[in-house]
């Protein structure tokens, strides 16, 4: 009994622990957890609610993994998500350099998407979560190089699961 007690405890221990170190951005439309040594960024640049940066892996890293946040008001528009995300999809394969799809799964509430694309020297592979929150629309996106993407993975997915509509 003592056996398992300890197996319970070390697991409680380290669930609790995941998420140590994290900080809140709470918004009044929506709240995000993130990891206190990714670097955040609320000063608005190319339309972004905000921005979370990775630390520099090393010296001369030209790319930091990022987590960012664009709201679009979409009240002239008479559009679901559905609509939103067909809309999207095709922006996709038509402004990005070699913009390929490779996943898009959902629901009537909530689109993901999961593409590559070259931006200038970069190869670099997106996901990006969708909503519709009244009249605007909330486009959530990871981005990482492509050869770094699955090493985020799981850190990139804490982040974006956090992440809450008010």
């Amino acid at each position: 009994m003592k056996k398992y007690l300890t197996l319970i405890l070390v697991a409680v221990s380290f669930l609790s622990h995941s998420q140590d170190g994290f900080e809140t951005l709470d918004d009044a439309a929506f709240s995000i957890k993130y990891p206190g040594t990714w670097e955040l960024n609320q000063s608005g640049q190319m339309g972004m609610s905000f921005a979370l940066f990775s630390p520099v892996k090393f010296d001369g890293d030209q790319f930091r993994e990022n987590v960012n946040l664009v709201v679009q008001d979409i009240s002239s528009y008479n559009m679901d998500l559905t609509d939103f995300v067909n809309l999207s999809k095709n922006q996709i394969k038509t402004m990005i350099q070699d913009g390929n799809i490779l996943e898009s799964e959902g629901t009537e509430d909530y689109q993901k998407i999961i593409y590559t694309g070259t931006m200038g020297q970069f190869k670099l592979m997106f996901k990006q979560h969708y909503w519709i929150n009244g009249s605007n629309a909330y486009i959530l996106t990871f981005t990482a190089e492509q050869s770094e993407y699955d090493n985020y993975a799981e850190i990139s997915r804490q982040i974006m699961d956090s992440f809450l509509l008010k």
